[in-house]
């Protein structure tokens, strides 16, 4: 009987509204009188409780005096809880339906601490597929055994640095350029897997690394086009034999300013 009062008090029966329906269920017909010595229940706690059985239809009101209560069929009782759910859950999907759904696409996430920075970069190694995009002046040494996974895998992986790493041994196609924009203790690394998901971290002046990853498509493509277009340059500039960038084409911005201050 325990259990059964349980079940009821998921379906918006109180415990002694649960009580009382078995007890009418086990006994057909009874008074309020009767049912609260049974019990050993307060008379009015019970009125108050037939009172809401009644409304919720689980127990039927017999002419007569005292009143006379009589249990509705749990099967029919079954039946319109069971219609009220099924109506309540759609009235629940048609409204719900209307409200905007945040996914993954549209979140961001943190990381702090170096040991937090490596545990995500090698995660974000060992789901990638297709592709791996990678800027960056870490020691891509402490990746090895994910970037030798990603051979097995036949996964394409390209890198571009302001470092000489060595990378002899490593899966990559490697772009280095030796113009390093300018020296800086900094540690900075992005990193687009499969165009679909992108980490970006850097160590700052304290010594913390922090960092953020997210399957944004709008940062992805940032991510992606930064890399590219690094890329790019340090092709250009070795076919041009030259260096292609200089005053002549700057836009005077803040950036530029800034970065020619820190060389002064």
């Amino acid at each position: 009987m325990q259990n059964l009062v349980e079940e009821l008090e998921n379906f918006r029966f109180s415990r002694l509204e649960g009580q009382i329906y078995l007890v009418l269920l086990k006994n057909r017909e009874m008074n309020g009188s009767q049912i609260a010595k049974l019990l050993n229940i307060p008379r009015t706690s019970v009125y108050m409780a037939l009172e809401s059985l009644y409304q919720k239809g689980a127990v039927f009101l017999l002419p007569g005096e005292p009143s006379i209560y009589q249990a509705q069929n749990p099967k029919t009782l079954l039946a319109s809880m069971k219609n009220r759910i099924d109506q309540s859950m759609e009235t629940l999907e048609r409204e719900l339906s209307g409200f905007e759904i945040f996914g993954a696409e549209d979140q961001f996430w943190n990381i702090k601490g170096y040991a937090s920075f490596q545990q995500k970069a090698r995660e974000m190694l060992a789901d990638a597929e297709t592709e791996v995009l990678i800027n960056t002046n870490y020691d891509l040494q402490m990746f090895s055994p994910e970037l030798e996974t990603l051979r097995t895998k036949k996964v394409r992986i390209v890198v571009f640095s302001f470092e000489n790493q060595q990378v002899r041994a490593l899966p990559v196609e490697f772009f280095y350029n030796p113009k390093k924009p300018l020296e800086s203790p900094i540690k900075r690394m992005m990193l687009v897997v499969d165009n679909r998901r992108v980490f970006i971290a850097s160590s700052i002046p304290s010594g913390e690394t922090l960092g953020t990853f997210t399957e944004n498509p709008l940062l992805v493509s940032i991510v992606s086009e930064h890399i590219h277009h690094d890329i790019y340059l340090y092709r250009l500039e070795q076919a041009a034999g030259k260096d292609l960038v200089d005053d002549r084409i700057h836009i005077g911005s803040m950036l530029e300013k800034s970065l020619a201050a820190k060389k002064t």
